[in-house]
């Protein structure tokens, strides 16, 4: 236990950074949106300009963003860096982005570079619209992968959404939807829009007169306040976040905090006031649920039925009978046996690392349990803020569970294992905290399958029951955690050994 407890901190860590980044992200960053708000060339009279946010967090100052939009001859360059400087488990990392985005007149997308650092991990992807598609490039050093995405429409940016409505005056009431795609989570999503009550804002020192507008991406919901030509004062995401428009001083200089930071991880834990023994060697796990969003866990495992506001997890059977051979296959597995952009599983060299880890086992359970100790052992068990990229996990070599769960799917569905990501709550000393694992479909000798929960990250096939799964897929649907993130708390109601 002496080794697993320091490990399960370190698991933990940064699925949980990621996730509010991701979702600051939503907000904030240019992400590329269809709209369906009609503007013609002559309404188009947006102006050159550059503004600052304040990036808070529980109304602790812990970053800033600059945008600026600069027109030319086809329309316009906007340009997006953000800083932010959060502590992490009493320790203060530093996250920095970049995004730049060439528009049309129209606000149409064409091209974008998305860009993010965080000590030893680097995430660059690059997008260009052709037509009714848009091809994204993840560039992982001197590697590329390749995707193209169907668009159902013309892309633009959200923030171009709030000037576009700015342009017609806003008004309560309107309301919008929009089709987005988000470099920083490389897919798509609704994005809808509606307009609230007036709600002046005090920004430096001053009221203004702002709208309070309410945003929906998918079921993770944000509000934003802007004014009648269309400009952002302030936004508050889930969890805590909060930007503000402040001047260039202000952003970079000024409310940056003087004594002891808030601690992201620690502060977002669900602490539980029974303790548990022994969680990993459990057979049964009997949680009360108290979240105003619990219509939206569902049952999305076997092993997890949720009764009312009670949820109780089972340990799954034993893998001894799945020894279906590889590759397996069969209807509606497709999806999960896809390379998608953060997991090549049909890179050459995860196919070699895969095969060399197999050798000559073709048992699937045996196989999965194979992949999962190559992870296991491969990876060192360090926090990285980063947005997963298999490949470049590969080379790393170090990570959290993000890093070890999108390696280990990549490397599964190589060897043709079906394979999903699934994101949600462990529990480790005395609370619960967020985390990502996988899944696999595996097959007995007369080809009868079922999902298998594995955990390289804990080297468990299956994984324990304290694994509350909320999501999978990728992360776009991992953003469906946010709902509960500050809305959920817990009461152990039984466990059994």
């Amino acid at each position: 236990m002496s080794l697993l407890r320091p490990l399960l901190k370190l698991a933990i860590l940064s699925t949980w950074v990621f996730l509010l980044y991701t979702l600051y992200q939503r907000t904030r960053t240019p992400s590329l949106a269809s709209a369906e708000i009609p503007v013609s060339e002559a309404e188009w009279k947006e102006p050159a300009r550059e503004y600052w946010m304040g990036v808070y967090y529980k109304d602790q100052k812990i970053g800033y963003t600059t945008t600026t939009w600069t027109p030319n001859e086809n329309g316009y360059d906007v340009i997006e860096r953000a800083f932010l400087s959060p502590k992490i488990m009493g320790e203060k990392k530093e996250i920095r982005t970049a995004t730049r985005a060439a528009l049309g007149k129209d606000y149409a997308l064409q091209t974008v570079d998305f860009k993010m650092e965080s000590g030893p991990a680097a995430f660059f992807l690059t997008a260009k619209v052709e037509g009714k598609q848009i091809h994204v490039t993840l560039h992982s050093g001197a590697d590329k992968t390749e995707q193209d995405i169907a668009l159902t429409d013309s892309p633009r940016l959200p923030l171009t959404v709030r000037a576009m409505m700015g342009q017609r005056k806003i008004r309560p009431g309107d309301k919008y939807r929009v089709s987005v795609f988000d470099p920083s989570i490389v897919g798509q999503a609704d994005l809808v829009v509606e307009v609230l009550a007036p709600e002046p804002v005090l920004v430096g020192g001053q009221t203004i007169s702002a709208f309070k507008v309410h945003e929906t991406i998918g079921t993770v919901e944000t509000w934003s306040w802007v004014t009648e030509e269309g400009e952002t004062l302030k936004e508050e995401s889930p969890m805590g976040f909060t930007t503000l428009r402040e001047s260039r001083e202000e952003a970079l200089y000024r409310r940056w905090p003087t004594g002891e930071d808030v601690d992201l991880i620690v502060s977002t834990s669900i602490p539980v006031s029974t303790y548990i023994a022994k969680p990993r060697a459990l057979a049964l796990l009997k949680l009360k649920l108290r979240t105003p969003h619990l219509d939206r866990l569902g049952n999305l495992s076997e092993r997890q039925t949720l009764s009312g506001d009670v949820l109780t997890i089972v340990r799954e059977k034993e893998v001894g009978t799945l020894t279906g051979r590889i590759p397996i296959k069969g209807r509606g597995l497709g999806p999960s046996l896809a390379p998608e952009v953060l997991i090549p599983s049909d890179d050459q060299e995860i196919k070699l690392y895969s095969q060399g880890a197999l050798g000559a086992e073709r048992a699937g359970n045996r196989a999965a349990r194979k992949l999962a100790e190559f992870v296991y052992d491969h990876l060192e068990k360090t926090p990285l803020i980063s947005i997963p990229d298999a490949k470049q996990v590969l080379h790393l070599r170090k990570g959290d569970c993000n890093e070890h769960a999108v390696l280990f799917a990549a490397l599964a569905r190589a060897a043709g294992i079906p394979t999903k990501v699934a994101v949600g709550i462990v529990y480790t000393e005395g609370s619960f905290f967020y985390h990502a694992w996988n899944e696999v479909y595996l097959t007995d000798a007369r080809n009868r399958g079922r999902w298998v929960t594995v955990d390289s990250t804990f080297n468990q096939i299956p994984a324990d029951v304290t694994h509350v799964k909320m999501a999978e897929g990728g992360l776009d649907k991992q953003l469906h955690v946010m709902n509960f993130v500050g809305n959920l708390s817990i009461e152990v109601l039984e466990t059994a050994p």
